[in-house]
């Protein structure tokens, strides 16, 4: 009986702190499970399902599974060393070497439990298989017409340098409205010329300057990427609605959400706005090649619904020829992120030890399919 011990007090509470506080955090819950930095062999997915959804419940995250045998050292005598690129994982992780079968049995050669012991084969001493070379994925799915600087921006050409401003409304400074289509301005915040997230951030700066009215996109000129942003409003932008459309658009577009602005208030509502990007997308037949994406514009934040994990940094300081924005196709032929949104949420940490570990410079993973996102190192 835990009442019996002065678990709230001391050494208890010092060694077990929370255990400290149980009882003020739900104790009839199967709260605290922890899953977590573990190899898991015979599955490129994880098969953990259901309640683990419930994040107070369950912590399940940055484990690696693979169903190659040339990510371990010997499968054949069940060597589960890590190799290859689980090697990599291992390393970050600090996990521990697997126990060899030629290591089991009694610890002490004397008595009779030792006499009866048969030992093991000892651990293979032959070189382990070569690591396994991944074929291009056979299907890129599309993404978001809302340029997110994964693919040259089509909507507007801004020089390569800088964080810019394209305008159309600005009532308190009706001189930054854009003259014509290539008639743009570039912000002076110096961070925001550098750094993509940065950029795009400068939204709500700009609400505020242009006051009663104002509509504008802001471009960060080295990626392309870009967002909405204005007083109030609610956008999608898409491709078309393939289950519910007799023709679709040439070309993608960028709209009002009516139904949103008019029947969930995401003029001024920031969670109901970016929360209509999934529905939509499972409403018009879940499609990899017509993602949605909803974008709220008194913030520029954006949500997409599509396919596929997609990585989104500011900066990989180790590796310069990774883009910024990006597909994860090696994600998916080696461990199924397109398929997971554990493993996927998982590919974020892998790029971010890749880069260099800064923290300066954390990694976003999306895992499209659910319109959910995660950043490593959480903030």
């Amino acid at each position: 009986d835990v009442q019996k011990v002065p678990f709230k007090t001391g050494i208890w509470a010092s060694k077990y702190p929370k255990l400290a506080v149980i009882e003020s955090n739900s104790p009839s819950e199967p709260r605290g499970n922890q899953i977590y930095n573990n190899v898991f062999y015979g599955a490129k997915t994880s098969s953990i399902r259901g309640l683990v959804q419930n994040v107070d419940w369950f912590n399940v995250s940055n484990n690696a599974y693979s169903d190659l045998t040339s990510d371990f050292y010997d499968v054949a005598v069940q060597d589960f060393r890590p190799h290859c690129q689980l090697a990599q994982f291992a390393h970050r992780v600090h996990f521990p070497t697997p126990i060899q079968l030629n290591q089991v049995g009694p610890r002490f050669a004397v008595g009779p439990k030792y006499n009866e012991h048969v030992a093991a084969a000892p651990v293979t001493h032959s070189s382990p298989s070569p690591c396994t070379t991944y074929p291009p994925v056979t299907h890129v799915p599309k993404g978001s017409y809302l340029p997110d600087g994964s693919a040259p921006n089509t909507i507007h050409a801004t020089p390569k340098q800088g964080c810019w401003l394209y305008v159309e409304k600005c009532a308190s400074h009706p001189g930054l409205i854009s003259r014509n289509k290539t008639h743009f301005h570039r912000d002076t915040n110096p961070g925001a010329n550098t750094r993509q997230s940065l950029c795009l951030q400068r939204v709500s700066h700009y609400v505020s300057y242009c006051g009663a009215e104002s509509l504008f996109h802001v471009i960060f000129g080295p990626t392309g990427a870009m967002t909405v942003g204005g007083h109030e409003g609610c956008y999608f932008a898409e491709y078309g609605c393939p289950d519910h459309s007799h023709s679709l658009p040439k070309v993608g577009l960028i709209h009002h959400d009516a139904y949103a602005e008019h029947s969930l208030n995401a003029l001024h509502n920031e969670h109901n706005c970016l929360s209509r990007a999934f529905p939509q997308y499972r409403y018009c037949g879940s499609h990899v090649d017509y993602p949605y994406t909803s974008i709220f514009l008194p913030t520029g934040k954006t949500t997409t619904a599509g396919g596929g994990c997609w990585i989104q940094m500011d900066a990989c300081i180790a590796d310069s020829s990774i883009q910024l924005s990006f597909y994860d196709a090696l994600g998916q032929t080696s461990s199924g992120s397109d398929n997971s949104q554990e493993i996927c949420f998982n590919r974020a940490a892998y790029y971010w030890y890749h880069c260099g570990s800064h923290n300066t410079y954390p990694v976003t993973a999306f895992f499209r399919p659910q319109a959910a996102s995660a950043t490593y190192p959480p903030s």
